[in-house]
């Protein structure tokens, strides 16, 4: 079967150009019509929450406040997955709900959940910052330029 399919092309050299041709330029002008969009505009709102309490240490930062945050918020709706961070007089938090969820509605749950534990966090710990992370403001690919000396193997 395939041998007839092929010897039909091969004797047919005007039929199998124009073929050719019609399916070139059917593809170019279908990728000169069809919008392109390189960056999709997906809504998967994510939030950055900062929580400061200068002069304590990581261990009393993630123990006191980012690890109860992090309980707290677990549980909400919708939420995709909750990362921390947490160093010296700070513990940060990223928390990203599932692709779809209604921006204002996801900001709301977040504020309302961190609200209700502010008076269970310890005086020294300063009033958390919550802001909105944009997907376009992340880079794509990021390097760095450092001299041959520095180099992970110490030669």
């Amino acid at each position: 079967m395939f041998a007839k399919f092929s010897r039909f092309w091969i004797e047919n050299p005007i039929i199998t150009w124009i073929f050719i041709l019609i399916a070139l330029l059917g593809g170019t002008i279908s990728w000169l019509i069809i919008p392109k969009q390189f960056n999709p505009d997906i809504s998967a709102p994510t939030y950055s929450i900062v929580m400061t309490a200068p002069g304590y240490s990581a261990k009393q930062i993630y123990d006191y406040v980012t690890k109860p945050t992090e309980n707290i918020l677990s549980d909400m709706e919708d939420l995709d997955h909750v990362y921390s961070t947490t160093k010296r007089d700070y513990g940060a938090l990223t928390v990203s709900f599932k692709a779809g969820t209604d921006t204002e509605k996801a900001v709301t749950r977040l504020t309302n959940k961190i609200m209700t534990q502010i008076n269970t966090k310890p005086s020294w710990v300063n009033e958390p910052i919550i802001r909105s992370v944009d997907s376009n403001d992340i880079p794509i690919y990021t390097f760095a330029i450092t001299p041959k000396w520095a180099t992970m193997s110490g030669e």
